[in-house]
């Protein structure tokens, strides 16, 4: 499978207007950061945490952001 090469900036940007129509978005959920490990592009985002504590949307976030990140990683990597 050939991946798109994007800068820092385009993956977040590109993941943030995909993720806004991905099934189960829940509004505020952003990504923020995009780094290689290794192979492997990794997304992180807002997971609805409270002075360092869970909240309701907390779980439904990372399901969400699970989910999406398995497809959206398929399809681009950091150069």
């Amino acid at each position: 499978m050939i991946k798109l090469v994007l800068s820092e900036a385009d993956i977040i940007d590109r993941a943030n207007t995909e993720l806004a129509s991905f099934p189960g978005y829940i509004k505020g959920m952003k990504i923020e950061s995009a780094r290689m490990d290794g192979n492997m592009l990794v997304i992180g985002g807002q997971c609805f945490m409270s002075n360092g504590k869970p909240t309701d949307k907390t779980q439904k976030a990372l399901e969400v952001y699970n989910k999406f990140a398995e497809n959206f990683v398929q399809n681009y990597t950091l150069y």
